[in-house]
């Protein structure tokens, strides 16, 4: 089996001391990140772009983190989910109005049948303790900001979609937002390919500033979906668990949950900071009845 490395980003920490009533619905869904309180106050005014690897636990249990803390301090939270725009409104309405395990695959069917390891379980258990975390759907407000199916032609048209999407939801939007998303799309330089230069989402959001930061990991496992050349002219294509190498620097290997508001390489300004998440898990597919088999 191939070894892969997708630079991913995920977030953050909380420590979850609340009221009697919500302490231990926060203690069982809050991940044990550090610093997530200083994270929020500190760029509450900017969009938090947190770039994840799709397909693992780790992602979305980072992204808890400021979740739980903002719901400690009684501070709404809008969380932005790397989905087509044409089910922001479902997905949103399926997580506020405490729908259930059927409600919330209608609710996303988009993502659940993809096969790139964004509609994973952990997606699911993700939106199920947004809702534990929020039961009357009054603090978190979950929104899809991605570019819809065939609506684009080019990485550059899906990137310009996606950032203006963000920009719509930004101005009408007062308080924190966070973004789970692909790293590629909260990198703040180009990704030079060579023969062409990629702009990704997060140089093209205009609407607030933009504080990016990417999840570290030490390897293990990630459910993706993978094509390329064998170099005799095949395309060959993998879908399910691979092996990733770990993309946390030489240095870093105790720095784990964590959250660092600087490049972990001084010579790597793609993004403002980052958190090592320590080793993948995979997350197969929530629902493998949806999952497109083409």
């Amino acid at each position: 089996m191939l070894k892969y490395s997708v630079f991913s980003l995920a977030l953050l920490t909380a420590s979850c001391a609340p009221t009697e009533a919500a302490s231990n619905t926060l203690n069982e869904s809050c991940a044990n990140y550090f610093n997530s309180g200083e994270l929020l106050n500190r760029y509450e005014d900017t969009l938090i772009l947190l770039g994840e690897t799709h397909g693992t636990d780790q992602s979305e249990e980072a992204a808890l983190s400021l979740i739980c803390e903002a719901k400690r301090t009684d501070t709404k939270i809008a969380v932005g989910i790397e989905m087509p725009i044409a089910q922001s409104s479902s997905i949103g309405e399926a997580v506020a109005n405490d729908g259930d395990t059927q409600a919330l695959k209608a609710a996303a069917d988009l993502i659940w049948s993809g096969q790139d390891g964004r509609g994973s379980s952990s997606k699911l258990r993700f939106f199920q303790k947004l809702q534990s975390l929020d039961e009357n759907g009054e603090h978190i407000h979950v929104f899809a900001f991605d570019a819809d199916p065939f609506t684009y032609t080019s990485t550059d048209e899906r990137e310009t979609a996606m950032a203006k999407h963000l920009d719509t939801f930004l101005l009408g939007w007062e308080g924190p937002v966070i973004v789970l998303t692909g790293d590629f799309h909260a990198r703040k330089i180009p990704l030079d390919l060579g023969e062409v230069k990629l702009t990704p989402m997060a140089m093209k959001v205009t609407a607030r500033d933009v504080s990016s930061f990417i999840m570290l990991h030490d390897g293990g496992e990630a459910w993706l979906h993978i094509s390329y050349d064998d170099g005799q002219g095949n395309k060959v294509v993998e879908i399910g668990e691979n092996e990733m190498y770990a993309t946390a620097p030489a240095g870093l290997e105790t720095d784990k949950f964590i959250f660092k508001p600087h490049p972990a390489d001084p010579d790597e300004s793609a993004y403002d900071g980052y958190f090592n998440v320590g080793e993948l898990t995979a997350s197969p597919p929530a629902f493998p009845d949806l999952v497109n088999s083409d």
